[in-house]
């Protein structure tokens, strides 16, 4: 049962607002792409995943949730209900973090913005060693849509992430 608790938090390691590098210059000027500020935004949003990651391998479920918008948000984990805002999100973080010490790294396949609006797709690789127990790995890929935000920051409005396990092993 704590195998399957675990793997169905797995996912968590997810990239919430992972976002790293930009689509096949073919595409970036068919999204709005070429705009001035599309390599500062990708600075941005590039350490967003590494903010995260730190987070999660720190078991920091705050500075998790401090990624997200503070209205709106959820997340979408796999075979589990969907979690809606930042208080919800931060005890589904507390629960995963009280499985074990993590260890994530995110990576960026694309990344998309339009305005005040970015869409990204990743893939992640996760372990989660429960004190005294066995190390357990996932891997898995993810989308996220961030929005910027007034001060012109980018926060996580929406994520969702499956995992590449065969379900039997769940």
């Amino acid at each position: 049962m704590m195998r399957r608790s675990i793997l169905t938090l797995l996912g968590a390691g997810f990239a919430v607002g992972a976002f790293a590098c930009g689509p096949p210059p073919q595409q970036a000027e068919s999204i709005g792409q070429e705009s001035p500020s599309y390599e500062a935004d990708k600075a941005t949003l590039t350490e967003l995943v590494e903010v995260f990651d730190a987070g999660m391998n720190a078991g920091d479920a705050d500075a998790i949730v401090a990624l997200f918008v503070d209205d709106g948000a959820a997340s979408m984990p796999p075979n589990a209900p969907n979690v809606y805002g930042r208080e919800n999100l931060r005890a589904f973080y507390e629960e995963f973090f009280a499985q074990g010490a993590v260890a994530v790294d995110n990576q960026v396949e694309e990344i998309f913005v339009d305005g005040d609006l970015a869409v990204s797709f990743g893939t992640y690789t996760l372990t989660v060693t429960p004190e005294g127990g066995e190390a357990m790995s996932d891997s898995g890929k993810w989308v996220a849509a961030s929005q910027r935000q007034a001060d012109g920051s980018w926060r996580t409005l929406r994520n969702a992430w499956s995992s590449e396990l065969p379900l039997q092993e769940m």
